[in-house]
């Protein structure tokens, strides 16, 4: 990518990055603060276990996607890979819709 192109780009990186910080602090006042926390104390290490092997899930994914693209002429990054990857993942959380455009 051109840096004019980066350039382009970056008011709408902006206001999604602004968007989703805005949804995630509504969200989590919206449920309570001290609530969230005293949940996360309860479940204890569960959390974390959960939180790591959904990661190498998407870890395994993202391999696997690159395996299948080869080596091409233009290789694509594997963070760039994982970052589809995981968008395609919150696309799906969409209900139907995002079942459809996220796979």
């Amino acid at each position: 990518m051109s840096r004019a192109s980066l350039r382009a780009r970056l008011p709408l990186r902006i206001l999604t990055t602004a968007l989703g910080t805005g949804l995630f602090v509504y969200l989590v006042w919206r449920a309570g603060p001290g609530k969230l926390i005293a949940d996360v104390v309860a479940l204890r290490w569960g959390v974390v276990l959960i939180i790591v092997l959904a990661g190498c899930s998407h870890l395994a994914k993202t391999w696997a996607w690159a395996l299948m693209l080869g080596d091409g002429k233009q290789k694509v990054p594997f963070s760039r890979l994982f970052a589809l990857r995981v968008g395609a993942e919150a696309m799906g959380q969409l209900g139907i819709v995002g079942q459809t455009f996220g796979d």
